[in-house]
């Protein structure tokens, strides 16, 4: 079973950290090479193989950075599902663990003695550990209640509403069969036909539709580099504020958090990178793939059809 690493906990984030990855993105980004050729491309027509495959290394170097930033500053969740784990146990619980497993060990040297000051300070000790896991598991609502509330206090960035869900635990099941398909790309060319068909349910005039393309190609070869409209930094700074927090790309791992707490570095890659994208006309690899993830509207819908 492949083991997939959690996502670093931004919610977690506290200023230094968010300081840290700052940092660290800002060193990483300067050992990005840049595509000078593609860059300081003009040619609105331009068809470099060579500028197309550098312009993919460069989104990928950028992405990189991000990442790797964040894995070494951001601090990751725990692993949930753990066999034992209570909550409140590391207040209540683990210092009557450890105190138990002393005099476990110290009964154990005196060869397991039936009587005597050993034999019952282990049992005392033993009770008391296993009375407060007791009372940590009636008391288990009120802790996390109480926790919740102090991680929203303490952090305006976390969503209510996504908190409650977590806590509840209420996650709609994902089938693994759709109309009848099992595997992910027989799901995936299922789901491309429907699109396909969706997309190209209204009829048009051929010869319409290739008469607009040709006046189109034909006022982009006549306007020129003139008519490209640059992304500057300002521009990618004020996208990066209007981006909400927890949103992710469903592919490679980056979420919108990479870009609220990034510098202007940041954002003078990213603007590089999208004006040379509109001089040629092409995107990276990693933003032409997308995620889709139905949503069965209804208590009762049928999860294993397209609707």
């Amino acid at each position: 079973m492949l083991h997939v690493r959690p996502s670093p906990s931004w919610v977690k984030a506290t200023d230094m950290h968010i300081a840290a990855y700052k940092e660290t993105l800002c060193t990483r980004l300067k050992d990005t090479v840049l595509p000078y050729s593609a860059i300081l491309c003009k040619d609105v027509c331009c068809t470099n193989i060579d500028h197309i495959d550098s312009l993919n290394v460069y989104a990928s170097q950028i992405a990189t950075a991000c990442l790797s930033s964040a894995n070494d500053t951001i601090p990751f969740p725990r692993c949930r599902g753990t066999r034992g784990c209570i909550p409140g146990s590391t207040e209540f619980v683990d210092p009557l663990r450890n105190n138990s497993l002393f005099w476990h060990r110290m009964w154990v040297d005196c060869r397991r003695p039936r009587n005597g000051i050993v034999a019952e300070v282990m049992r005392k000790t033993r009770a008391q550990y296993h009375a407060a896991i007791r009372k940590a598991r009636r008391k288990e609502d009120n802790i996390v209640n109480d926790r919740f509330a102090a991680a929203l206090a303490a952090n305006r960035n976390r969503d209510f509403w996504r908190e409650v869900k977590r806590i509840r635990c209420r996650r709609s099941n994902v089938s693994s069969v759709v109309d009848g398909q099992s595997s992910p790309v027989d799901i995936a060319n299922m789901f491309a036909s429907k699109y396909h068909e969706l997309y190209t349910s209204v009829s048009y005039d051929i010869v319409d539709m290739k008469n607009i393309r040709d006046e189109l190609n034909s006022s982009i070869h006549y306007a020129g580099y003139d008519c490209i409209s640059f992304v500057n930094t300002a521009d990618v700074i004020h996208a990066c504020n209007k981006l909400k927090l927890g949103k992710r790309d469903g592919t490679i791992g980056l979420w919108s958090h990479h870009f609220i707490h990034s510098r202007s570095e940041m954002a003078t890659h990213i603007s590089l990178l999208f004006s040379a994208m509109l001089i040629h006309g092409v995107a990276p690899d990693d933003m032409c793939s997308s995620t889709i993830i139905p949503v069965p509207k209804g208590k009762h819908a049928n999860v294993t059809r397209f609707q």
